[in-house]
């Protein structure tokens, strides 16, 4: 049965799971509809009727640097620097179905003082993250589509055993144009978790383009974002969410062959830039206002578990589109 700490997990990633949704252009993601552009669309943006298929290669790289967060009810501190990197291809099938296949890659360097509440040693070290997801999406008419597809990731310390790290999903879920400036869509995910219960959420995306400048969405499957449209390349956003990580230790550290998680609450205000209708550069600054990290056991069983004050938040993004 899920624990109360597996089911705080559920009820946040329902506020947050999704990614966003729109009209034009349209793409999918696990979680659902992602927002390819800004809200505002550009005249020369291509657009997203069925006679606009063309193959599209999207590169995203981002960047965040750690600051130290004092941990609540111990001693020590903890901060976490993050690297991604991303590549997706977008395969036109027939007239209005797409094939999305991505690749996803995160480094994090978590620097734990020492000694802290996890004992005289860092409970774990720096982390890497590797996923492949495939979808498949097909727009019904001018209003509906559905799509379906799966992920596979990867997440351990270095030295942690591969084949333990794996953890499976799936999503399911319909897509709906409700009006010109209203669009939802729901679905199922379902995944896999290590040395835990599976998860079943809701996917719930959405975009509400509530007059031409301002727009509420999901995004990313992280947060929902508020956002104004201040021109044609600038655009400015207010946004929270939630983050969940967990990972394979290695078989050397205080907990061999256990999971580490990592739980987050980040809250910021950002701009786009977006000079071209291919490229845009994404800046974020706020705070991760809640944090927890746990560490388990090579069974789950919970070995000590800590909050940590909140930090600041600052994240660099770019994208290029092909």
């Amino acid at each position: 049965m899920p624990t109360p700490y597996d089911r705080s997990l559920f009820l946040c990633v329902i506020a947050a799971t999704a990614t966003s949704a729109q009209t034009e252009p349209l793409r999918y993601s696990p979680a659902g509809f992602t927002l390819a552009q800004p809200v505002t669309q550009r005249e020369d943006q291509p657009s997203a009727t069925p006679a606009s298929r063309d193959l599209v290669i999207r590169v995203t790289g981002e960047g965040e640097p750690g600051f130290k967060s004092d941990l609540r009810s111990t001693t020590g501190d903890v901060s976490v620097s993050r690297v991604r990197a991303g590549l997706e291809v977008d395969i036109p099938i027939g007239e209005r179905s797409t094939v999305a296949v991505s690749f996803n890659n995160e480094w994090s360097f978590y620097d734990f003082s020492e000694p802290s509440g996890f004992g005289s040693v860092a409970p774990w070290d720096d982390v890497w993250e590797r996923g492949i997801r495939v979808m498949f999406s097909t727009q019904e008419n001018d209003r509906l589509a559905w799509y379906a597809g799966g992920d596979v990731g990867a997440s351990g310390e270095y030295g942690a055993d591969f084949g333990d790290s794996l953890t499976y999903g799936v999503l399911g879920g319909v897509r709906y144009a409700f009006s010109d400036s209203f669009v939802a869509g729901i679905g199922v995910y379902g995944r896999s978790r290590i040395e835990s219960d599976a998860l079943f959420l809701p996917a719930i995306a959405f975009l509400w383009k509530i007059s031409p400048e301002w727009s509420l969405s999901s995004q990313n499957g992280r947060s929902v974002r508020l956002a104004y449209a201040l021109s044609e390349a600038f655009t400015l956003f207010a946004e929270g969410g939630y983050e969940a990580r967990e990972f394979r230790l290695d078989d050397e550290g205080p907990a061999p062959e256990g999971v580490g998680r990592d739980r987050r609450v980040p809250v910021a205000v950002g701009a786009v830039w977006q000079p071209a209708p291919r490229f845009s550069l994404t800046a974020r600054a706020g705070a991760y206002v809640w944090q927890r990290y746990r560490l388990d056991d090579r069974d789950g069983s919970k070995i000590a578990e800590y909050e940590a004050d909140p930090s600041p938040l600052l994240i660099l993004e770019a994208r290029v589109e092909f």
